[in-house]
């Protein structure tokens, strides 16, 4: 029979999992479409045809197969892949809880999950049909599972870590070099690792020698993760040899994001961006506290704060470097080692000892800041939650990702109010509501269910060179049916000849 304290660390448990995909699930349409959003649901409804499952996808095939099965109905496709995505994202909860615990016990890793479960950051990318939250948890179930590897490494290990690595770099590509945390792992924990030098700059090479050395024992179990990371990739390398062959185009991955990146043209003002978006998003007090903790988390447990660190390094460096124009949401996957340094933090101010002060509660410093979180948690987090769902506009996003979300063309903010209006308060001809779009998503309305509106798509005319004739076309329209609604994104002429 279950415990008393087990069942109620369980009951626990399970409470922040359904906090956690509530607070994700909860009026799930409430953000209005994005474009990048209805690309991945297009592609997800042709899943099953290997030639466009990674044309022109940027590395995000993982998410088609994820949410295909939540893309039956075109109307239902947008909330029920949204829900799809939160309810992986448990997933990732489950994980990051298991691997706190192991690193740093369970009180952490409450913390962790408790943090994550509300955590901003996390939190609005995840209530949106996109790829970073799934592979953050690829992430993470690949920190977790190169631990069990590195303790006792075998061939059925070895493969499972293959298949892993393959399915965090599916998910997103930047997670790559995921690939590098198994080996770290058997450095950082394989029982049989001999013991390090004193961490100086001087042993450096000692401990090259010790890591060449544990490398290469278990080099066998490394290629055959390699492999079997391979065959994993297998559905999309295909129809890359097939196109190499035929001579046909065959884009895996367009390189428009790189842009000005590090690499290529040495853009550190971006850094700056990147660095303002964490204060913005968790706001300056938690990330304070961040910073602090990890810096604890070094000093109580320096191996495991390290392989933390370098999980953390791992999903953040390929973006950082590599794509030049950087958005918010590529580093969601990252929450997840920052959570778990949060909880390994506070728990480690139990040690703390002050000369010549003497502390008669040892757990009063890691209580107090556990406290701060959850006042954090009411103050800040919870808010943000709320508007999430109910007032998305008013959370303070960075500049680019308020135009990307609330502003430009490719967000579907205030097509829908006009659609809403003339769904309750349009004239009718036969039954339905005649509307023509002039519009950048015009064609991705369909993810939304308006009985009354009869919607007809024109050119938006930023590259359509048959324009007039679209307009020739409206006008005759509107000469036989009336009255005739038109919505248009921005004023121009309407052409008269």
């Amino acid at each position: 029979m279950m415990s008393r304290r087990t069942a109620a660390l369980l009951f626990l448990f399970v409470m922040v999992c359904l906090l956690h995909f509530g607070l994700r699930a909860h009026r799930p349409t409430h953000l209005p479409l994005f474009i990048d959003e209805d690309r991945h649901l297009r592609r997800a409804a042709n899943v099953e045809d290997l030639w466009t499952l990674g044309l022109n996808s940027h590395g995000k095939y993982l998410l088609y197969i994820l949410i295909a099965p939540f893309n039956t109905e075109r109307s239902e496709a947008l909330w029920a892949s949204r829900i799809g995505v939160a309810l992986f994202s448990l997933v990732g909860l489950a994980a990051l809880y298991r691997l706190t615990e192991k690193f740093f016990g369970r009180p952490a890793a409450f913390i962790a999950i408790g943090f994550y479960a509300i955590a901003p950051y996390a939190l609005f990318y995840e209530r949106m049909a996109l790829a970073d939250g799934p592979a953050g948890v690829m992430a993470t179930l690949t920190a977790l599972y190169s631990l069990t590897f590195a303790q006792k490494p075998n061939y059925r290990r070895a493969a499972v870590v293959g298949v892993l690595v393959g399915l965090a770099a599916l998910a997103k590509l930047t997670m790559m070099f995921i690939a590098i945390l198994p080996i770290m792992a058997i450095f950082f924990f394989n029982r049989n690792r001999p013991p390090l030098p004193e961490m100086k700059l001087a042993n450096l090479r000692q401990i090259a020698a010790v890591f060449y050395k544990q490398f290469m024992a278990h080099f066998r179990y490394f290629v055959v993760a390699g492999v079997v990371c391979i065959v994993v990739w297998m559905p999309v390398l295909i129809p890359v040899g097939m196109a190499v062959v035929t001579g046909e185009k065959y884009v895996l991955v367009d390189r428009y994001l790189a842009g000005d990146n590090l690499i290529k043209q040495g853009n550190w003002d971006k850094l700056v961006g990147i660095w303002d978006t964490f204060p913005m998003l968790l706001s300056p007090l938690m990330v304070a506290l961040m910073l602090l903790c990890v810096g604890l988390a070094i000093w109580k447990a320096p191996r495991r704060a390290s392989y933390t660190l370098l999980w953390l390094l791992l999903a953040y460096l390929p973006t950082i470097l590599l794509v030049g124009w950087v958005q918010t949401r590529y580093f969601t996957p990252g929450i997840f080692p920052l959570a778990m340094l949060l909880g390994a933090g506070i728990v480690a101010t139990k040690d703390i000892r002050i000369p010549k002060l003497s502390l008669k509660y040892p757990r009063l410093l890691p209580s107090t800041l556990t406290g701060l979180v959850l006042v954090w948690g009411v103050v800040y987090a919870l808010p943000f939650a709320y508007n999430a769902a109910y007032n998305a506009p008013k959370i303070e996003l960075p500049d680019r990702d308020e135009k990307q979300y609330y502003q430009t063309r490719y967000s579907a903010y205030g097509l829908l109010d006009a659609l809403d209006y003339l769904e309750s308060k349009g004239k009718p001809v036969d039954q339905q509501v005649e509307v023509m779009g002039v519009m950048f998503l015009c064609e991705s309305m369909d993810l939304y269910a308006y009985p009354k509106v009869d919607l007809t798509c024109l050119s938006d005319g930023y590259t359509n060179k048959t324009i007039n004739e679209a307009w020739r076309k409206l006008t005759e329209r509107a000469q036989q049916e009336q009255p005739l609604y038109l919505i248009m994104e921005d004023y121009r002429d309407i052409p008269t000849n």
